[in-house]
This record gives C-alpha cells, sequence and structure tokens, in this order.
C-alpha cells in the first residue's frame, strides 16, 4: 500500500473516532489485537444464555478495537456455528490496514453476529468476512439482528447462506451504510 493511501486511511479512521466521540461516547479505550483469541475475548459476549463459550468481552461501550493484519481463522468460537457474538456492546471494530483483516469462517461456521446493540452503533471498518457458512437464511459472513451497524470498507468473500434474498431484506432493514 502506498504511503498516500494509508495516510487517507489513517486520516478517516481518526475523522471516524473524533465524530463517535461527539456523539457523547466518553472514556474510549482503544484495544489492540494481534491474534484469534485476543480478537474473540475483546468482543464476544459474556452471556452463557446465548452463547456456548462466552468470550470476555472486555471491549467496554464505546470502545475501539483495532485488528492487526492477519488472517483471524476458526478457533475459539461462541457456538459451534458462529465464531464471533457481539450482544449488547458498541464501539468500532477495525483493521490496521483496510480489508487486511480475514475474519474467516473455515467453511465451517457463520463469521460473526451482532445482535441487540442497542443505544449506539458498531461501526466496522476495513475488515473482510471470508468462508462463512451458516446454511440458513441468517448469514454466513455476518448476521445483523435488532442492531445498527455501520460497515466501512468491509468485504464479503465466498460466504453462503441458504434464502439469501431474506437474508438481505432482513439485513438491510438494520444496516446503516
Amino acid at each position: 500500500m502506498n504511503v498516500e493511501l494509508r495516510s487517507a486511511l489513517l486520516f478517516l479512521i481518526m475523522v471516524a473516532r473524533v465524530m463517535w466521540m461527539a456523539e457523547g461516547a466518553t472514556n474510549i479505550t482503544v484495544w489492540e489485537v494481534g491474534n484469534q483469541e485476543e480478537l474473540f475475548n475483546k468482543i464476544s459476549s459474556e452471556n452463557s444464555t446465548y452463547t456456548d463459550d462466552v468470550g470476555n468481552a472486555i471491549m467496554g461501550l464505546g470502545d475501539t478495537v483495532t485488528v492487526a493484519l492477519g488472517n483471524y481463522a476458526v478457533g475459539l468460537a461462541a457456538y459451534s456455528y458462529t465464531i464471533f457474538v457481539l450482544v449488547n456492546l458498541f464501539g468500532i471494530l477495525e483493521c490496521e490496514v483496510a480489508l487486511g483483516c480475514d475474519l474467516d469462517g473455515g467453511g465451517k461456521r457463520r463469521v460473526m453476529t451482532v445482535s441487540y446493540c442497542e443505544g449506539g452503533v458498531v461501526r466496522i471498518m476495513g475488515m473482510r468476512f471470508v468462508n462463512g457458512d451458516f446454511g440458513s437464511f441468517r448469514g454466513g459472513g455476518l448476521y445483523i439482528n435488532l442492531s445498527d451497524v455501520e460497515l466501512s470498507m468491509c468485504a464479503f468473500n465466498n460466504n453462503n447462506a441458504k434464502n439469501v434474498r431474506e437474508f438481505l431484506l432482513l439485513t438491510f432493514a438494520f444496516l446503516v451504510c
């Protein structure tokens, strides 16, 4: 990536953070993660009635989680069928290099669910959702339920879900682009 493009992307991320702070979020912490286990424990919600294997939900409301360049493949998972589950959390999930972070379902699991994240916006920036497979209409790469989600510079590659038309209708009812 050339220097000018990297500088422009970093500037856009800085502007997004300033806008986030203007919306009233306080005591924001920026977390940096470099492997799948760290990411899982930062963003996956601790709610044993909702997930099989809970994360620590270290990310506070309004925090930023910056993900290092790399592939974050199936390892720890909130469910046998979903890797990352965000429940009642909001903030920013960003890749340090746009489209340089693959959240990878390995062709066996949905990559991410964002559910019941009311009271704030979940901003996902620069991530690639790849090889997700859920086998129903609720998304192979990303499922959004009763949450405001903004996707910026994200890509979805090789994800699978049946009844995609229904999934898109449900997803875009909650998606802010």
